[in-house]
């Protein structure tokens, strides 16, 4: 039972390394780009499209812009939505493309996958000296 529990946490570590290496390597791409916070409109259903004002780093305003669709945050409101508009969020907006991703997302899964590295490696290692 020990090596299978210690065999499973052994993947979980694994896949959650792989997955906080990607995190950080997009965090790195999207470091230079220019940030801002955009202010939730509305936010189309079902597939969580949120569109919103914010301003670039030209001092040029952008009104009910599509922001980013099925962002884990948003694509979870079916109904409802109505109460998020006039929230902000942080985006992080690419300066050659105009890209805009959802800057939140990108530092709440870095947390997720550091700590789901950090206690399957504790546990992992804590299985190996116990057998």
């Amino acid at each position: 039972m020990r090596s299978f529990i210690s065999g499973f946490f052994g993947v979980v570590f694994v896949v959650s390394l792989i997955c906080t290496l990607f995190c950080f390597v997009e965090d790195m791409r999207v470091g230079g780009w220019y940030k801002t916070t955009l202010t939730i409109t509305f936010i189309g259903l079902p597939d969580g499209a949120v569109y919103g004002d914010y301003v670039d780093e030209g001092g040029e305003k952008h009104s009910n812009e599509l922001a980013f669709r099925n962002d884990i945050p948003f694509s979870k409101y079916r109904k409802d939505s109505e109460k998020y508009y006039g929230d902000k969020v942080k985006i992080a907006i690419d300066p050659q493309t105009g890209k805009i991703v959802n800057y939140d997302s990108l530092l709440r899964n870095n947390i997720i996958f550091v700590g789901f590295t950090f206690l399957s490696g504790i546990v992992v290692l804590a299985a190996r000296k116990s057998s």
